[in-house]
Formats: structure tokens, sequence, C-alpha cells
């Protein structure tokens, strides 16, 4: 055989560079793969907001105009802002209102037991109307009673005008079993807190009394500044001339009541 021809063939591979020799060399492709790095999805280093799902978009999630988390109604609500008159709720701390009713925030107003538009109390002062205590009767001696009320049931004072400094007023009723008569009889005032506060049945201060020259149940109504503690007598005064009606001495206190009055809440 002739050995000639196959002898010569690794020489002529040698011959044809170191370049051919390193291509088929092991060693290169190992370097190669080493230096391409891995090839998959980047490490946790990289960017990931950009996927929606990062801290950017989640402080974005209040002001998207949609609604999604926790949000009751569109970026309000839960964990955003809260929700104004109307919108959707599921509970008073969802509503800038304070006051959740059927799924549904509700406007302020002065008796919804909550402090909210412009109060300065729960249900008191702001926009919302006075409250006010005092109402009802009180029962004196020998069965004379006060009853304090606002007139007609209007729930409301009535207007001062230009008397006792324009101060609101408020009605009351006294009764008592009168024993006018056959020279005798009856009157009654009422007394404020402060020393020599009295008024007549008509309401004004220092007035004459309105004689009572009858007997049997009588009602005398006095319209009263608010805001003031009152007490009442009932006077009995004996005339020297028959049949005449007026207070004409001896004057005694049979029946007396008190304290009463209407006055305005204060906020707490």
């Amino acid at each position: 055989m002739d050995m000639t021809h196959s002898s010569s063939y690794p020489n002529q591979a040698m011959r044809r560079g170191p370049l051919l020799a390193l291509l088929f060399s092991p060693v290169p492709f190992a370097i190669l793969l080493a230096c391409a790095g891995p090839t998959g999805p980047t490490g946790a280093g990289d960017d990931a907001s950009t996927d929606g799902t990062g801290s950017d978009a989640n402080a974005n999630s209040c002001a998207n105009g949609v609604r999604d988390g926790a949000e009751t109604d569109v970026d309000c609500g839960g964990s955003c802002a809260l929700c104004t008159d109307g919108k959707k709720c599921s509970a008073p701390a969802d509503c800038a209102s304070g006051v959740c009713q059927g799924g549904t925030c509700q406007v302020p107003t002065c008796s919804d037991s909550v402090q909210n538009g412009l109060e300065v109390g729960v249900d008191c002062g702001g926009s919302g109307p006075p409250k006010y205590h005092g109402f009802g009767c009180g029962k004196g001696t020998h069965a004379s009673q006060a009853c304090s009320s606002f007139p007609n049931d209007a729930g409301a004072p009535i207007d001062g005008g230009s008397g006792e400094g324009g101060v609101p007023k408020f009605q009351v009723a006294i009764s008592w079993n009168a024993a006018g008569g056959n020279a005798y009889v009856d009157y009654v005032l009422v007394y404020g807190s402060s020393p020599n506060v009295v008024f007549n049945s008509q309401g004004i201060y220092g007035g004459s009394p309105n004689n009572v020259c009858t007997s049997g149940p009588y009602t005398e109504t006095f319209d009263l500044p608010l805001g003031d503690k009152y007490t009442y007598k009932v006077w009995h005064a004996y005339c020297v001339k028959v049949n005449a009606c007026s207070g004409c001495g001896s004057d005694t206190v049979v029946a007396t009541g008190g304290p009463f009055g209407i006055a305005e809440d204060p906020c707490p």
C-alpha cells in the first residue's frame, strides 16, 4: 500500500495555518459559551414597573379613572380619597360626609348624628338650625303648672323684635285654680334669674299684672326671652270695694313654680 498520500494529510492541515486549527479545537467553544452569559429572562435587578405591577402603578391606581382595587367608586373609597355625596360606599369611612346608607354616601344633615358639613359639633352649629331644650310642663304648688313651648308648634322661637334687646322668645302657659271675684283678685308674675327681673302676663318687663276677677281653672300666657331660668308666683289680693278688679293690698302668694325656660343647646 502506498502510504505517501495518507501520511501527508496531517501535514497539509497544519500548513493551512493556526486559524483552522483553532476552529477545530474544543477550547474556543467553551470560552464563547462562558462569555455569552444567560440567555433567559433578565434578573431581579431589571426594571419591572413597565409591566403595570410595580410601585408606580400602585401609586397611580387612585387616579386612573377606573374603579379597581379596594375602591368603592371610581378613584375613591377604600385606601383612596373619600367619596363625595352620591358616590358608592361600603362603610361610613368611605364617605366625606361620614354617612353611608344603602351603599351610597349621603349629603350632610343636621340630624345624622355625625359632625360633618360646616358643623362645629355633632349636628350642632354651622349651617344647621339651632336646637333647643326646656320644652314641656313642670308642676308647681297648689295644682299650678308651667308649660313651655314655641307657639303653634312652629319649631322656632318667636321673633324678639325690638323688645328686650331683640332676643328671641318662647311661650309659657301658667295654669292654676283662680279665686277671684267678690272683692278678691288673682294675678301671676314671672321672675328672671337676676334680681328685679319681673314680667307680667303680656311678657312686659316691669309691667303691671293682669288681674283675674273670676274663680276656677285659669291660664295666663307669657312670651319670655330665651336663655334664662324663670320662676312664677300666683298672688291673691283683697279689695275693700266689692266686685272691684284691682289689687288693693294684703297681697299673698298662693302658688309657686319653676324653674322653667327654653334655651339653645350648646355645642359639645
